[in-house]
């Protein structure tokens, strides 16, 4: 294409941009649902719906980004609508050598992923753009990529109809046959979540009243009729579950961000309970207050049911482990006696390092057991009322006496009592020091603090070490993960440590995360209500 041609084809497709009336004719209420569907279903914090003019992009629907504007030539939306016949995506922007020096990736809002539906209109001009944004390194699979095109089939189906209504407000006809489509974008909405055996909700904030599908009527055993509320629904979780999963739709309305939680339910009918991932975005008026709820559900028993008979596995090997374990260092400690007893230097160092590994083993093993007890429910939480600073000082002694390969630093803390397990809470403590000593140089800094505030007690541990990728933060708290990398080869372990932590710390409905700089040392840190 000449330059002539492609001059003519431009100046056609703002024409055909000019004759919907944008942005003046439609509010961002007409899309948001669309918009707020897109981040749900792709997982990202920002979506968007633009239209690109001669000079600026502009967004007649965005969720997650103050800015309703952008230069064209900075935009990634200006990217898809040169490719109009497929999907635009860039999983990373920082590593891409055309956005790296994009000043929307290199300064805010540092996009890191973006993924892009060209929105092409009846006459195959591509107007702008149904796009996904996230801060972080990203790729749509490919359900989500077909549920992002049929997004943007459903915008462009709104988009035309309401051209059609303005051009032509007496022809009936024209409207009915705009409305039969919208109504077949709807059901191929409807066909791509149902075929991923998904249920949707909503709740009414205000009302209380809970909006579900079909299936999701069916995972609870609830009959079609019955009304349900949000408080009715919960009812039905698993006691243990309840109040976590309460936490999570409390904190979502205060903070506006996402939620996955995964609980156990007993379903109305009395059918056999079920394990149900939920995910859930809060939606607000015009006034910036939160307004309604909306999420998909997934019955995830099989996989919970697979996952406990893993455990049960893990848990049999380790506890038939544990006998010899003990038999071989008993052994060894009678051996280490023999040889110190006749000088024998050369086996007594051999022993001492034998000993060690023992140790070490000993301590996995254990590991292995707590996993395989806490997803078998059987890790037993004893809460009584204690007071985390003398948890706090019993610790500072014991690491005085023990460790002397860092220094370990105490802040002053303040009196906190709070409801829970003190051995279990001690446990989260030490793990989060133990990988402080395990990650940092010798002769480094550990900091460990405790302060209250708001009805809450926050305990964290900082370290001077090799630090975490922003890509691994999200994962750390997994079960089996480990960060990967060089200076990773050479420290043992099977990334069991911290996913009990959270599991600990979440089960006595607290949070757990960390922050993290690469070369420049973590801190780890968790949060538990302070005790009434």
């Amino acid at each position: 294409m000449n330059a002539e041609t492609s001059s003519q084809s431009e100046h056609a497709r703002l024409s055909a941009l000019g004759s919907y009336h944008l942005p003046d004719t439609f509010e961002d209420s007409d899309f948001d649902e669309l918009t707020e569907l897109a981040a749900l279903m792709c997982g990202t914090p920002i979506a968007g719906i633009s239209m690109v003019d001669q000079d600026h992009q502009w967004f007649i629907s965005i969720k997650g980004l103050p800015a309703s504007k952008t230069d064209r030539m900075y935009a990634f939306c200006n990217h898809t609508i040169l490719n109009s016949q497929d999907i635009f995506e860039v999983t990373d922007a920082r590593e891409d050598e055309r956005f790296r020096n994009n000043p929307l990736v290199a300064g805010e809002p540092k996009i890191a992923f973006y993924a892009g539906v060209p929105l092409v209109n009846e006459d195959g001009y591509a107007l702008g753009a149904l796009c996904v944004i996230d801060y972080k390194k990203n790729e749509l699979s490919a359900q989500q990529q077909l549920v992002m095109k049929i997004l943007a089939h459903h915008v462009i189906s709104r988009l035309e109809l309401k051209r059609k209504v303005l051009q032509l407000q007496d022809a009936e006809d024209i409207a009915k046959q705009q409305n039969v489509k919208l109504r077949e974008s709807e059901d191929r909405l409807r066909t791509a979540i149902q075929s991923a055996e998904m249920g949707t909700w909503s709740v009414n904030l205000k009302t209380d009243e809970l909006t579900i599908s079909d299936q999701t009527r069916r995972l609870h055993g609830i009959g079609d009729r019955l009304p349900l509320t949000l408080n009715a629904s919960l009812s039905m979780i698993n006691p243990e579950h309840r109040r976590q999963v309460a936490q999570q739709i409390a904190d979502a309305v205060q903070t506006g961000a996402q939620f996955v939680v995964e609980y156990e339910l007993n379903p109305m009918d009395g059918s056999k309970t079920r394990w149900l991932r939920s995910t859930g975005i809060v939606s607000t008026d015009k006034e910036g207050k939160p307004e309604r709820i909306a999420g998909t559900i997934l019955d995830v028993t099989e996989r919970k049911q697979d996952d406990q008979r893993k455990s049960d596995f893990i848990g049999m090997v380790s506890h038939e482990l544990k006998t010899p374990l003990t038999s071989l260092n008993a052994y060894l400690q009678m051996l280490q006696a023999k040889a110190k007893k006749a000088e024998d230097a050369f086996t007594s160092g051999a022993l001492d390092k034998s000993v060690k590994q023992v140790k070490k083993m000993r301590v996995m093993i254990n590991g292995f057991l707590n996993l395989s007890r806490l997803e078998s429910g059987k890790l037993h939480i004893d809460r009584q009322v204690f007071d985390m600073a003398t948890l706090i000082e019993e610790m500072e002694e014991e690491y005085r006496d023990m460790l002397n390969t860092h220094r370990i630093i105490f802040a002053p803390t303040e009196n906190a009592l709070v409801y829970a397990d003190s051995d279990k809470v001690g446990q989260v403590i030490n793990n989060f020091i133990s990988n402080a000593v395990k990650y940092s140089p010798l002769g480094t800094i550990i900091e460990v603090a405790c302060i209250s505030d708001n009805g809450w007690v926050q305990v964290s541990v900082k370290d001077e070490g090799v630090g975490v990728a922003q890509e691994d933060l999200d994962k750390l708290f997994d079960r089996y993960y480990r960060v990967e990398g060089k200076q990773m080869e050479n420290i043992a372990g099977f990334g069991i440590g911290l996913y009990l932590s959270a599991e600990i710390i979440e089960r006595h409905v607290g949070t757990i995360w960390a922050e993290s700089k690469v070369g420049e040392g973590s801190t780890f840190y968790f949060k538990l209500p302070l005790s009434e």
